[in-house]
C-alpha cells in the first residue's frame, strides 16, 4: 500500500496492493459547475497511478447529511467520460458520479433519474443513419428498396 500526501503531511489517497486508488471527500466539494454531479481529480495523481498499475478509484463521500457514500469506476471509464479541466491553475480529471456504481449509500434523487435514463437509452436499438443521403433525402438502396416493396 502506498500513501500519498498532501504539502502539510496528510494523507490524501491511498493506492492499494489490489490496484485500488482510494480517496476521501466531501459532498460540498463537489464541482458547481457541473450542478454538483461531479468530483475532481488531479491529472498528475491519475498519471501516477495508471503508471503503478491502478486499474479503480474508489471514492468514499461524506455527504451534507452525515451519509456516506462510497463510488467506485474503472480508470478506463473515467478517461473516457471524465472531462479534463484546469481549475485553480491545475490540470485536473472530472470525475462523472453517474458513471460510477454507487456501492454504498443512499442514492440521491438526480442519479437514480440518470442511471434508469442511461439503462433505457441503452436498451433501444438505435436506426442505423445513413452516411450520405442521395438528392430526394433516400439513399440509392432505400429508393430501390422503397420502389421493389411498392
Amino acid at each position: 500500500m502506498k500513501n500519498l500526501h498532501a504539502a502539510n503531511g496528510r494523507i490524501y489517497a491511498q493506492i492499494g496492493d489490489d490496484g485500488v486508488l482510494r480517496k476521501s471527500e466531501k459532498q460540498r466539494d463537489r464541482l458547481r459547475i457541473t450542478g454538483g454531479r461531479e468530483h475532481a481529480l488531479d491529472e498528475a495523481l491519475l498519471q501516477e497511478a495508471l503508471s503503478l498499475g491502478v486499474t479503480r478509484l474508489e471514492l468514499k463521500e461524506r455527504g451534507d447529511d452525515g451519509v456516506v457514500r462510497l463510488w467506485r469506476i474503472a480508470l478506463k471509464d473515467l478517461l473516457r467520460y471524465g472531462k479534463r479541466r484546469i481549475l485553480r491553475g491545475i490540470e485536473r480529471r472530472t470525475i462523472p458520479l453517474v458513471r460510477c456504481d454507487l456501492v454504498y449509500g443512499s442514492p440521491e434523487p438526480w442519479y437514480t433519474a440518470e442511471k434508469a435514463a442511461m439503462k433505457k437509452e441503452q436498451a433501444t436499438p438505435k436506426k442505423p443513419q445513413p452516411a450520405q443521403l442521395g438528392l430526394f433525402g433516400a439513399t440509392p438502396n432505400e429508393a430501390r428498396w422503397s420502389y421493389e416493396t411498392n
